[in-house]
């Protein structure tokens, strides 16, 4: 019998379990279906500014309470921002495994945005900007990326630019939640020491205030190609070449996939 099971509630919140008895941790996280790509160009890189801001304060906690009440009882913590996805996750041990529960609902449900901690975090990100293009063999990706799908969000850098960074006003951020990071595209996981039932009760009670479901348009991108090039004063050359490929529904994707893993990786 699977150990896997899951629940989707009235309003479309996906609730899924691995249990595993034999451990004594629980993992648990909130995989939220947006991303990059589907921001207003002209906020590009609120997604992961936002990520960022959900650490920054809540109605209950200051920033500093939420990383100490985690890592007090020996937890970790993290989030990340893909251009189609955004998870925030917690690793703790399973007596402990609720306070991660009701750290990520407070979160995701009650941020505040403080304006100080806007101003701080508008640094801390722009900062992140300057190293990921200085690692040329990384931001050739987001180079190819901008070239592939030129002039669309789902082209445009997950991070975002210097400039628009500089200038994110904290209602973009606010409408960002507001509007995407609603239930029926929001997967709630519990891993390791947990059962099912009492999960979906737990996480039932603690998501309560989730904005309500709006409708979102998939627009399909479009594959533009051409060639971009960046010349540096470096040592090396980075090349990077793409060719538009078959969907993750597609019959041949594992094929792909495969062939892919044959010429190198």
């Amino acid at each position: 019998m699977s150990s896997m099971k899951k629940t989707v509630l009235e309003n479309g919140l996906t609730i899924a379990t691995d249990t595993m008895k034999s451990v004594d941790t629980v993992a648990l996280g909130v995989w939220c279906g947006t991303g990059a790509r589907h921001e207003d160009i002209t906020y590009n890189g609120v997604a992961h500014m936002v990520e960022h801001m959900v650490f920054k304060g809540t109605q209950k906690r200051d920033a500093l309470s939420i990383s100490e009440e985690i890592e007090n009882v020996g937890g970790r913590m993290n989030a990340y921002t893909s251009r189609e996805t955004t998870a925030y996750y917690v690793h703790m041990l399973k007596d402990d495994y609720t306070l991660g529960l009701d750290m990520i609902s407070d979160m995701l449900q009650y941020s505040t945005f403080p304006d100080h901690e806007i101003e701080r975090e508008r640094g801390v990100i722009i900062q992140e900007i300057g190293m990921y293009q200085d690692a040329a063999d990384d931001h050739i990706f987001d180079l190819a990326q901008m070239q592939a799908f030129k002039d669309q969000t789902i082209g445009a850098p997950i991070l975002g630019s210097v400039e628009r960074i500089q200038s994110m006003p904290k209602h973009a951020m606010q409408d960002y939640v507001q509007r995407h990071y609603t239930p029926s595209r929001m997967v709630v996981i519990g891993a390791g020491h947990v059962d099912h039932d009492v999960f979906v009760d737990q996480v039932s009670e603690a998501f309560q205030s989730l904005p309500k479901n709006q409708d979102r348009a998939y627009i399909k991108p479009e594959y533009t190609a051409g060639d971009i090039r960046q010349t540096r004063d470096l040592e090396q050359a980075h090349i990077f070449m793409g060719f538009e490929n078959v969907s993750y529904n597609a019959d041949d994707y594992y094929a792909m996939r495969t062939l892919s893993a044959v010429l190198g990786g």
